[in-house]
């Protein structure tokens, strides 16, 4: 095993987590654990499909995909957000560090903030109503 693999150590804290509230709840914290583990889960997936819900990347000659650049993702520009979520909003630029982050103009841009399209999201019926436009838009003026 090697003693630098980021993903094993997320994993072994996550078992010492586990045993911790075990060992000092009982077995009866259990429930709470999986449900809190699906909903992260979960929550990672929803922001991730709505970062790039509709856009996509053009195919190259080599069969490829061109390099992800800020027009690939979703932002959005609230500062509040920005704040409590470490810039995950202004994602668009994947090397620079969450305080590197910033605006770009010209990037597709999110109606509203996370919590508004996360919760958007689940609900796929008014997902659709708000963003299908902006998505067809987004691609038809790519091509």
């Amino acid at each position: 095993m090697d003693g630098r693999n980021e993903v094993l150590h997320a994993w072994a804290m996550t078992a010492v987590l586990w045993a911790a509230m075990v060992a000092l709840f009982g077995k009866t914290v259990i429930p709470f654990l999986l449900i809190q583990a699906v909903y992260g889960a979960s929550l990672l997936e929803v922001v991730n499909y709505l970062e790039h819900y509709g856009l996509g990347r053009k195919q190259l000659d080599s069969g490829r995909y061109e390099r992800c650049q800020p027009q690939h993702s979703w932002n959005s520009n609230r500062i509040v957000a920005n704040l409590f979520l470490y810039q995950l909003q202004r994602h668009a630029n994947p090397t620079h560090s969450y305080q590197a982050l910033r605006h770009f103009d010209g990037t597709p841009k999110l109606p509203s903030g996370y919590a508004t399209m996360i919760m958007l999201a689940y609900f796929q019926p008014l997902w659709f109503r708000v963003m299908k436009i902006r998505a067809w838009s987004r691609i038809t003026k790519a091509t």
